[in-house]
Order: structure tokens, then C-alpha cells, then sequence
């Protein structure tokens, strides 16, 4: 379990959120986080992560190395590689290799809807494709704790959902889940909690 407590992050003399920060993210849930761009969704992933630190307040409970498994805005793929080995290749440093890691990451491109593309350069693909990739990397990962930011900008509306679905079902499986969105109605159903950043 990661607990912010009344957390706050100052640039520049000033405060970085609308409001100091206070949540609990917990195995077996799916906390949503929303906000409008430049609100700080990304920094309290980071501060959940341990890469950032905070200038009021605490964070207890931050994960070892290894324990999270981030879905960044930016997808982060190695064009050049093909979607299997996108996946795949990240599974050796958490300890899963050879056979095993190969059929972990195609059971997780079967699941985000890119069987048939697993084999293609990421460069190939699109960018709602190349998002599916990210997520698939994620689900793939044995790490306890999964942080998405903003993991379906580039998906249309049914894509949206079924991955917004396979986190939930992440959540289900044991993990601590946090996907952070500018459009907190895409989470109802789906989230168990959501801190609206906007609210102040």
C-alpha cells in the first residue's frame, strides 16, 4: 500500500499541485486520477514511484526497484523493434526470459487486440497500435504496482474501454493499479476511487 499524506511539490518557489495531496493506493484497486493538463497527474505518479520527492508532506510505502511498471504518455517503444519484442525484451530484466517471457508477452498483445500485429516493426504501426503495445508491455510485467498516465489518449472509444477494462481486470488480479486521464467519465465503472485534481 503507497499513502500520500497532505504531499506537495514546489517549482520555482510555488507550489506545483492545486492542493496538497492525499490518497491511499492499495493492492486489488484501480485509483483514477484526473485533471486537466499541467494540473500534476504525472508528478504524483512520480511521487508514487519514488522518482520524485516532496517538499511538504510524506510518502510511505513507496515500492522497491522493480516492483512498478509504468505506461508512459509518450509509449516509449523502440520503433525499430518489432510489438513482441517490445514487450518481451523487458520481461529478461524482471526475471522472465526464454520461452516463458516470449509467451507472457504474446498472451498480453493477444489481449490488447494486436496477435495478428506481433510481428510488425512499431514503426509500422499506428499510434493507438503503438499505445496497445505500451499497455501490453505493462500487463506483461510482474510488477505489483502499474501506473498508466493517460494510457488510452490515442485510443477511439471502443479501444478506450477494453483497455481501460484489461486494467481493471489487473486490479482484480492482486495489482495496484493508477491511471491518471483528462476525462474522468471514462473511469466510471472502472475505478474504484477518483481524485479529481481539479477540484483543488
Amino acid at each position: 500500500m503507497i499513502r500520500l499524506d497532505q504531499v506537495d511539490v514546489d517549482a520555482d518557489g510555488a507550489p506545483v499541485l492545486p492542493g496538497p495531496a492525499s490518497f491511499t493506493v492499495q493492492p486489488g484497486r484501480l485509483l483514477g486520477i484526473s485533471g486537466t493538463s499541467g494540473v500534476g497527474k504525472t508528478l504524483l505518479l512520480r511521487l508514487l514511484a519514488g522518482e520524485a520527492q516532496p517538499d511538504r508532506g510524506a510518502v510511505e510505502g513507496v515500492p522497491a526497484a522493480g516492483e512498478v511498471v509504468w505506461i508512459p504518455q509518450d509509449n516509449q517503444l523502440a520503433t525499430t523493434l518489432t510489438a513482441l519484442e517490445n514487450v518481451a525484451v523487458p520481461l529478461v530484466a524482471a526475471g522472465t526470459a526464454g520461452r516463458a517471457g516470449r509467451q507472457a508477452a504474446e498472451r498480453a498483445l493477444e489481449e490488447v487486440g494486436l496477435g495478428e500485429a506481433m510481428g510488425q516493426l512499431v514503426e509500422e504501426l499506428s499510434g493507438g497500435q503503438q499505445q496497445r503495445v505500451a499497455i501490453a508491455r505493462a500487463v506483461a510485467h510482474p510488477a505489483t504496482c502499474l501506473l498508466a498516465d493517460e494510457p488510452t489518449s490515442a485510443l477511439d472509444a471502443g479501444n478506450r474501454r477494453r483497455m481501460l477494462q484489461l486494467l481493471h481486470e489487473q486490479s482484480r488480479a492482486g495489482r495496484a493499479v493508477v491511471v491518471t486521464t483528462n476525462d474522468p467519465e471514462s473511469l466510471e465503472g472502472v475505478a474504484d476511487e477518483i481524485v479529481d485534481l481539479d477540484a483543488g
